[in-house]
């Protein structure tokens, strides 16, 4: 008796995992909205891990409520589609936003100001605290637009000696050059509309 045997192919199969740090494909841009108008601010962002996209306002997480509704989905292609939907704009709602998408690998962020016709609007900011001889920026998280006039106040003193910036994207901070115990003390914005 005679047997032949044959010698079967298996195919293998190789999988490569490649990890990459987030990356946006599509941001928000700046806008100037009127009151009552419905906007979107979304980020599309890729990654391996998947990232965790977290929104801000000035230096605050953004909370839903108010006509304010945040949400995420992914879809087929892998690409995370994060966004803000606000059903009904008012001053209040106007300032930086920040979109912040992390994953094991890195971090990014787009931040852009969404400006709303109307009164101004203080926002919370949070204490900051210095070392003597440190240089302080504090950025003024206030929002309505347009603005006549933006004044710190240290107790009931205006403040003048300070440094105040008005950036080209009308981001407002002003600087402390050196940090001194007579800074020390509880400043307060001041605003004032067109």
């Amino acid at each position: 008796m005679f047997s032949t045997f044959t010698r079967a192919e298996i195919p293998l199969l190789y999988l490569t995992f490649s990890e990459d740090p987030p990356e946006f494909r599509e941001v928000f841009p700046e806008r100037l909205l009127r009151p009552g108008a419905k906007t979107s601010l979304r980020c599309l962002v890729t990654g391996n891990p998947l990232p965790q996209v977290s929104w801000r306002l000035y230096s605050r997480p953004v909370v839903e409520g108010l006509g304010v509704r945040i949400g995420d989905f992914v879809d087929s292609q892998g690409l995370l589609m994060s966004f803000i939907n606000i059903s009904a704009v008012t001053s209040e709602h106007g300032g930086i936003y920040s979109c912040h998408a992390r994953n094991e690998i890195g971090a990014i962020s787009h931040s852009a100001r969404l400006s709303v016709y109307g009164p101004p609007y203080i926002h919370p900011m949070d204490n900051i605290t210095a070392v003597t001889g440190d240089e302080v920026n504090v950025d003024c998280a206030v929002s309505g637009h347009p603005l006549r006039s933006i004044r710190w106040r240290k107790g009931r003193n205006i403040i003048n000696h300070l440094i105040l910036h008005m950036f080209k994207d009308r981001e407002i901070s002003w600087r402390i050059m050196r940090q001194t115990k007579i800074s020390e003390h509880k400043y307060f914005l001041r605003k004032k509309s067109m």
